[in-house]
């Protein structure tokens, strides 16, 4: 259990402010929350709720409160003579695993996307360990950006997980809570890294280049397309299986049409059974394993 904190006040100016650090686990900050904060110091001089620190080794290390930290920075970069007087809840000398527990418990209720979520534990995920390491592709918690050769992170764990995770013979998206997929994806090690290695070269084979301009690399396409090879490298080789998909499914347009309209776990769905149908339309081919709906 988390260990309890103090709340004071402190006055923030140029002389003080580097003594405020960010943590190595900390979301990545969205600049418009940063200019709305700043916004805000502009008119008022201060703001309500406090900053969650950690005192350690003559830091306050922010648990809660990044932008509001950086939004300082700015405003005393424009009024290096003024100072900003805040609240602090003050926690004293947390470990990393007590800087998270606590991260949560302030953030109870709010909301906090996939990313930051697996941000704020990435140094204790094996399978992110080892990828960010050596990976075929560069691989990224946030979404990338523009044409950066990267995939996303969850996007792909997600995608692996439909394939792998159900026994029942459905193919049914994995959307669980942020939380069980955590859990989901520590289960993950050394055979899996490997299996994603295989497939992602395999991929970029038949697709392309991984990055946000590719349409097969959207949430749900790459579902369907995990899932697909998978139980296609049951029935025949890789090769054959590049071909299969080559021939069939790399730049069909209707695909693409229905994939960018695809939302949610029935537009997944129905992009699945389009695109199994298109790999087994050829009465005479070996059949690739086709999973209920």
């Amino acid at each position: 259990m988390t260990r309890g904190h103090k709340v004071r006040t402190f006055n923030i100016d140029s002389s003080n402010i580097d003594k405020f650090e960010i943590l190595e686990f900390a979301r990545m900050v969205s600049r418009p929350q940063v200019n709305r904060i700043l916004a805000q110091l502009k008119k008022t001089g201060s703001f309500e709720s406090p900053l969650v620190v950690n005192d350690r080794k003559s830091k306050y290390r922010i648990i809660d409160g990044v932008h509001r930290i950086e939004a300082i920075k700015r405003y005393l970069s424009l009024n290096p003579d003024t100072s900003i007087e805040v609240t602090l809840a003050v926690y004293k000398n947390l470990n990393t695993d007590e800087e998270r527990k606590a991260f949560t418990t302030w953030n109870l209720g709010r909301r906090q996307s996939s990313n930051d979520y697996i941000k704020i534990y990435s140094d204790t995920i094996p399978i992110w360990k080892m990828m960010e390491k050596r990976f075929p592709v560069p691989v990224k918690i946030y979404h990338p950006n523009g044409t950066q050769h990267a995939i996303h992170f969850v996007n792909l764990m997600r995608s692996y997980m439909t394939a792998w995770t159900r026994d029942d013979g459905k193919f049914v998206p994995h959307s669980a809570r942020m939380d069980k997929t955590l859990e989901d994806i520590n289960r993950l090690g050394r055979d899996d890294y490997n299996a994603l290695t295989e497939f992602v070269i395999w991929f970029e084979e038949v697709f392309g280049r991984i990055d946000k301009s590719n349409p097969y690399t959207t949430t749900s396409f790459l579902a369907v397309i995990t899932t697909t090879y998978y139980d296609g490298m049951t029935v025949m080789s890789r090769q054959r299986l590049k071909e299969r998909f080559k021939k069939k499914i790399f730049n069909d347009t209707s695909l693409i049409l229905e994939s960018s309209y695809c939302t949610g776990a029935n537009g997944s769905k129905k992009l699945y059974r389009s695109v199994i149908e298109k790999l087994n339309e050829d009465s005479r081919s070996v059949k690739i394993p086709q999973r209920s709906t």
